[in-house]
């Protein structure tokens, strides 16, 4: 199984606290490991053109699949015996899903997360962020000279080809909107992957697999039944928030 083709490690670079940088990774460019290592992340996985770490792994049932992230997932009970996983962590859970529903893995996973998903089969990364944006993951670089990924902002202000100069495009938008839009931040070189959306790498294909709709039901009701039916949905969320 393409499992054996990882080494789990913590001596592969030098690294600092995982807890101080979040998970990243590297996929390609001339020499993965070296622009890992600027990253200042603790490697646990090394592969074949990619590095991921600064949290453990895990796999899909196959252990084709290998997942690194931070991942919350409500409908985990729920997911389980669909997949066939019990006592799964959620990141196995989120790398089954993509097994079954590539791109559209993140649309079966009800939750927070941000992860990174290698299929060595075919040699394709996905990162995935949850509709809500409740965790961010940013990105830089390209298919020539490799590409540098986190959790963390400031950890790819040390990534390669990244100039960690701040973006005035981004600092005026800040300075207008109170915000910056878009997938643009702060650093000149780095970009925020959008909420609900599975980006395929090293092809650069992005996937919108959630996005708010705006949709109206029984225009005609009264007050009392829209207040009804919004209960409803406050208490399923609170359900599925609790321990």
């Amino acid at each position: 199984m393409l499992r054996s083709l990882f080494r789990r490690s913590s001596s592969i670079v030098p690294a600092s606290a995982a807890s101080q940088g979040g998970f990243a990774g590297v996929l390609g460019g001339p020499d993965p490991i070296a622009a890992f290592g600027r990253l200042g992340v603790e490697a646990t996985c090394l592969g074949d053109g990619i590095v991921l770490g600064g949290v453990a792994t895990e796999t899909d049932r196959t252990g084709d699949l290998v997942a690194c992230g931070d991942a919350v997932l409500d409908n985990a009970e729920e997911l389980r015996p669909a997949l066939d996983m019990p006592g799964a962590r959620p990141l196995a859970l989120l790398a089954e899903l993509v097994r079954h529903y590539g791109p559209d893995a993140g649309a079966h996973a009800l939750g927070m997360y941000a992860a990174a998903v290698w299929d060595g089969t075919v040699r394709r990364l996905w990162l995935l962020r949850d509709g809500a944006g409740a965790r961010t993951l940013y990105l830089a670089g390209d298919r020539e000279h490799g590409w540098s990924f986190a959790a963390r902002l400031r950890t790819l202000r040390r990534a390669p080809g990244v100039p960690g100069d701040p973006d005035p495009v981004a600092i005026r938008d800040y300075l207008t909107c109170a915000f910056v839009p878009a997938e643009r931040t702060m650093w000149r070189g780095v970009r925020e992957l959008r909420p609900g959306t599975a980006l395929s790498l090293p092809d650069g294909r992005e996937h919108v697999f959630w996005e708010p709709t705006e949709r109206t039901q029984d225009p005609g009701a009264p007050l009392e039944v829209h207040a009804a039916g919004l209960r409803g949905v406050l208490d399923e969320a609170v359900r599925v928030r609790l321990p």
